[in-house]
């Protein structure tokens, strides 16, 4: 895994999937110092590996994301990004920052009020082993 992987990271998911063959194949050791060890019933088992896990710095800590957030009035039927569902730029959530979302957070946090975000909360590292 990457060298910032463990120490910008809590809480790893795993998910296993096995290529071209039936077999079985586990975690046999979790996460220590970046490395993890997949174990088949096979030799030679092609294996799908996926770690997730939730960020852990600073940042991530102090403002965590929200799945899912009631919007306020003013909001509903607009959307953070309408020109990617084939809408008018006006239907943006944010007009008066011009899609600028930093000072939209920081307006809306300044509020003391729920803020969506568009940024990954989950850390990926993926890969395939042999």
């Amino acid at each position: 895994l990457p060298d910032y992987f463990v120490i910008a990271n809590t809480d790893f998911r795993y998910q296993l999937t096995v290529i071209g063959t039936f077999a079985q194949a586990i975690i046999k050791e979790e996460i220590k110092d970046n490395v993890f060890v997949i174990q088949t019933n096979q030799p030679d088992v092609k294996v799908s590996w996926q770690v997730t896990a939730i960020r852990n710095d600073k940042y991530a800590q102090q403002n965590r994301i929200q799945p899912e957030v009631i919007k306020d009035e003013n909001e509903k039927g607009k959307y953070l990004h309408p020109e990617v569902y084939g809408k008018d730029s006006s239907l943006t959530v944010y007009p008066k920052f011009k899609n600028r979302s930093d000072e939209y957070i920081k307006s809306k946090q300044a509020s003391g009020k729920s803020v969506r975000m568009d940024e990954a909360a989950v850390s990926v590292s993926s890969g395939l082993s042999k």
